[in-house]
């Protein structure tokens, strides 16, 4: 979400629309160094609200921007857009203290945390100020010295470089409640029609992807009670496809599984998009576009559809699974040559031969052994894989099925 127009790929669309779009179009914009270990009843100096043209455009999230192209004409009314965001982040960053706590993971994991949190004080903040110093200074020296010796420079973690903070001993979107204490809780007087959530790879791996929808059950109970609103809709974005060796079949899953566990929660599906080496994608339109729609359809009651072909059942016979899908506008649309269908035969994965009828797919295991298991683009880089649509151009969801 902290991911700007001017790095997207239709920037300069952008700034045409934006420009057409004068005098509808509002943004809050918030640094992302706003957060705090305690709740704030104001923002932090100089957030400000802006109004969008074509020259400043390039200030707002691309994601927010394209939704927010997409809503105006449409509903035929000025729309406002708060930015809240940060990097990196993990969700307990933007939940609130007394609900992670109240969670078994939450007392496990961020219990130390808090309590490291609590007695982080400015002598600390300067010990590790200190140390970072010393650690860049030990760093520019030695790519000195392998400059001069005409030596590769030995590679360092993206966040080598980051200082330490004077709210909290650990980065802040790895502290929990910090940005929730700064961002969202000054938004208490604010009217807010819905929350579009771009978030999920850093709870995407390890521990956390296991309790991945309890973690965003207190991310959105966190929200819903500061802002007052039980019924506040979130729209969430599905992870992208991308290269990496995390859990993102199970974090996609889970975020699918939230539009069935909370109310108010929808899923733009993505996962035919994405960059395979790169983790932000310059590609922003469609996400924006697809919550849009969704918003359209769920929250203003416009008559389109914004629903994704999702599995409804799997059949098993032998060598074959009938897999069918649940279709919200007409038949599944096949883009290329059906594929992305792995079966499970003598414990083992493996690629399977695919051919679609209406909304139901034959899957046949490729050595003629039993099957027992489907799964459709289980795979973290997984856009060569996606061949499945429905008509409104949202892929099918990915999904795996044991017998």
């Amino acid at each position: 979400m902290e991911f700007r127009v001017n790095r997207s790929c239709d920037f300069e669309k952008a700034k045409v629309s934006a420009d057409k779009l004068y005098g509808k179009l509002r943004y809050f914009l918030q640094s992302s160094a706003g957060f705090s270990r305690v709740p704030k009843t104001e923002f932090q100096p100089g957030a400000k609200w802006i109004e969008v043209d074509g020259k400043n455009v390039e200030l707002m999230s691309a994601v927010s921007f394209y939704f927010a192209e997409k809503l105006i004409p449409a509903l035929d009314v000025p729309v406002a857009i708060v930015y809240s965001s940060k990097g990196a982040a993990s969700m307990e960053t933007w939940s609130e203290r007394g609900k992670i706590l109240q969670t078994p993971w939450g007392k496990k994991e961020f219990a130390q945390a808090f309590k490291d949190l609590d007695a982080y004080d400015q002598a600390k903040y300067k010990k590790l100020l200190a140390a970072h110093k010393k650690k860049m200074a030990d760093r520019a020296a030695l790519i000195a010295k392998c400059k001069a010796e005409n030596k590769p420079v030995p590679k360092v973690r993206w966040d080598f470089s980051i200082p330490p903070n004077d709210q909290s001993p650990q980065y802040d979107f790895n502290t929990p409640s910090l940005h929730f204490n700064g961002k969202i809780v000054p938004l208490g007087h604010f009217a807010v029609r819905g929350v579009v959530w771009y978030q999920g790879e850093s709870n995407a791996g390890g521990e956390k992807v296991g309790h991945f929808s309890d973690s965003f059950r207190v991310l959105i109970e966190s929200w819903r009670d500061s802002l007052g609103d039980a019924d506040l809709p979130f729209l969430q974005v599905q992870l992208a496809s991308y290269g990496t060796t995390s859990q993102w079949p199970r974090a996609r899953q889970a975020q699918y599984e939230n539009t069935k566990l909370f109310k108010n929660v929808y899923m733009a599906p993505i996962c035919d998009t994405g960059q395979k080496d790169d983790i932000h994608p310059v590609q922003k339109t469609i996400p924006g576009q697809r919550l849009a729609d969704i918003a359209l359809a769920k929250i203003y009651g416009k008559n389109i559809c914004a629903d994704a072909p999702v599995l409804k059942a799997v059949s098993y016979d032998g060598d074959t699974a009938t897999v069918k899908f649940q279709t919200f506008d007409g038949p599944l649309a096949v883009k290329g040559k059906p594929r992305g269908f792995e079966t499970l035969s003598n414990g083992k994965w493996t690629t399977a031969n695919v051919s679609v009828n209406g909304g139901d797919v034959l899957v046949k295991s490729a050595d003629g052994s039993e099957i027992r298991g489907v799964r459709y683009a289980w795979k973290c880089w997984n856009a060569p894989e996606v061949c499945l649509f429905g008509n409104n151009g949202f892929p099918a969801l990915p999904f795996e099925s044991l017998k």
